[in-house]
């Protein structure tokens, strides 16, 4: 095989090595933004800044961003299916972001309740009446 023809063989080689790859980047950047939101909602309520029924609003829009993902690659992402995802991402992460900083305070964490809190006597708050 001639030096050019290897080169140009090389050539081809790479760049569909590079296409592949932004590809997959393309698609794992759905999933990257989606898992940081779910973190985002998930902080928001460990710290107070979420209110319940905020993180379960926010909850159910992301299994919808979810199942519309999953609905549109079952037949392959094309470029405007992509910006239509990056733009429910960016409603999304807006919502996120009002929402957290609405100063509305949420008393507890998503798993705190009477029956799991840890007593430490009776100066506990959740024994007060």
């Amino acid at each position: 095989m001639s030096t050019i023809r290897r080169l140009a063989l090389a050539t081809t080689l790479t760049l569909a090595t590079g296409a592949a790859f932004v590809g997959t980047a393309r698609a794992d950047e759905f999933w990257g933004r989606y898992h940081n939101q779910q973190d985002r909602i998930e902080q928001g309520v460990d710290n107070g800044s979420l209110t319940r029924g905020e993180a379960n609003r926010l909850e159910n829009q992301e299994q919808q961003l979810r199942r519309e993902r999953e609905r549109l690659a079952h037949n392959g992402l094309s470029g405007h299916d992509r910006q239509a995802l990056n733009r429910d991402l960016d409603r999304e992460s807006r919502a996120i972001h009002s929402q957290r900083t609405d100063d509305q305070r949420a008393g507890r964490g998503w798993d705190d309740d009477r029956d799991h809190h840890h007593h430490h006597g009776d100066n506990d708050w959740y024994d007060r009446r």
